[in-house]
């Protein structure tokens, strides 16, 4: 858990200092970059006795809005942190439950419980109090993060429904076919 925060740390403020610091000319390739360095990193760590299927049926058959959801979500938070603060942006990331509940109960009707929703209510209330207090507000800004939260979510519950129906799949399996699948997208 803590090499995942770090990472996750350690990769978005890369990506904001490259998308605003050094004016990186193309999202694609940065991303593209990401994936290939994602592949490669986990391929060096496959368990030989349970290689990556990526041309598998049921594979190919679950995951693509997985990884298209993926990629909107990679494209989409590096256009929402060439506009927003590296904090701001965080705040709006976080919002990624309250999409998560609806398409979760929409795709695998899945209910949250009274203490979950509230817990929701109180990160939407903690948004908005971020978003008045912003003096640097940008209205695209917010609406691409908020897209971009609701491309995670999609994708979180997406993976999920993969595994519901595809025996095995893990979430290091998802990592590394989203990144495999979207090298071809960016």
């Amino acid at each position: 858990a803590g090499a995942y925060i770090l990472t996750s740390l350690a990769m978005t403020s890369l990506t904001k200092y490259a998308a605003s610091v050094w004016r990186f000319p193309g999202s694609s390739l940065l991303l593209l970059v990401e994936c290939i360095a994602t592949v490669v990193a986990l391929l060096v760590q496959a368990p030989r006795e349970r290689p990556y299927r990526p041309w598998s049926g049921s594979i190919l058959r679950h995951l693509p809005l997985v990884t298209l959801s993926k990629a909107l979500n990679m494209y989409l938070s590096f256009v929402a942190m060439k506009r927003t603060s590296l904090p701001v942006y965080n705040v709006l990331k976080r919002l990624q439950p309250v999409y998560a509940l609806l398409q979760d109960w929409m795709i695998r009707g899945a209910s949250a419980t009274g203490w979950e929703a509230g817990g929701i209510a109180m990160m939407c209330l903690g948004t908005v109090i971020t978003g008045i207090g912003d003096l640097d507000f940008d209205v695209v800004g917010y609406l691409v993060a908020l897209a971009a939260a609701a491309c995670q979510s999609l994708y979180l519950v997406l993976a999920r429904h993969a595994q519901d129906n595809v025996t095995g799949l893990t979430h290091v399996d998802l990592l590394f076919y989203t990144a495999f699948y979207n090298c071809a997208i960016f």
